[in-house]
């Protein structure tokens, strides 16, 4: 799928689908969108079991909870008790699924990924002795140029680091997590841990600000890739959000008034 990021780029459309249609639903609840709403959950879900992903499964849970939250169908509570429950499942979901469909029994019964993953990846930079100066690129210039192009040039310290410690297992498309909390150590040290999140948690209050419905998107979306905090780089986050959900969020919103103003016109 890594060598096809352009159908990638159109196959997240269908996300940002899925939060306004479900949006749509509880603000109107017609019929016309209980089944569309109903048609593209079962889409995404159906995709998230064949393609053994937890990340799309995630995105899902995260989706309808939001707005039942929201629109208060249910209790913090009982989203708090989900979410944990969603979040226990996801253990043994790669494991399951492998033994299912592929029938991988060496899979495992379960599969913590990347969360085992970039805590076992920082120890080791850290034993290695790694420093700045002896990283590929700089992350942070990277992840600011990913914003405007789609190939910022330069390599993710994701990749860098399973070419650098486990070349034998690369190939395109793969990485180990990496981590923005050993990330932003390695670049400034303690500090650089505080900054990288509060970098994070400012553009989390910028959205919180005068909530919209753009907004309301956007923040689901920021949600959903949250994980990506833990697991990976700031170029990742900053690159998976703006190509796979921001630009797609726009394009809707222009298409939508261009529609008006025809209509107007018309």
């Amino acid at each position: 799928m890594n060598q096809y990021q352009n159908i990638l780029f159109i196959a997240k459309v269908v996300d940002v689908a899925l939060i306004f249609s479900i949006f749509r639903f509880f603000k109107f609840k017609t019929s016309r969108d209980r089944y569309l709403t109903s048609a593209i959950l079962f889409y995404n879900l159906f995709f998230a079991i064949i393609l053994i992903s937890r990340s799309s499964l995630a995105f899902n849970f995260i989706c309808v909870f939001f707005f039942l939250e929201l629109f208060k169908v249910i209790s913090t509570k009982k989203i708090l008790l989900l979410g944990l429950s969603m979040a226990a499942c996801m253990f043994f979901y790669k494991g399951v699924l492998y033994a299912w469909i592929l029938d991988d029994a060496d899979y495992g019964s379960y599969n913590p990924g990347e969360f085992v993953n970039w805590i076992r990846n920082s120890m080791t930079m850290l034993k290695e002795g790694y420093t700045s100066d002896m990283l590929p690129n700089n992350s942070y210039w990277i992840a600011l140029k990913s914003i405007f192009m789609v190939d910022p040039g330069g390599e993710g310290l994701s990749v860098w680091f399973i070419k650098e410690f486990y070349s034998d297992s690369y190939v395109s498309g793969l990485t180990y997590g990496f981590s923005g909390i050993i990330e932003g150590y390695l670049y400034l040290g303690t500090i650089g841990v505080f900054l990288h999140f509060l970098l994070i948690g400012i553009f989390f209050s910028y959205l919180e600000k005068k909530p919209s419905a753009i907004k309301i998107v956007l923040v689901i979306c920021a949600m959903f890739i949250m994980f990506r905090l833990f697991r990976s780089e700031i170029y990742n986050f900053a690159r998976t959000y703006s190509w796979y959900y921001v630009y797609q969020v726009l394009i809707i919103v222009v298409f939508d008034i261009f529609l008006k103003r025809w209509k107007k016109e018309y």
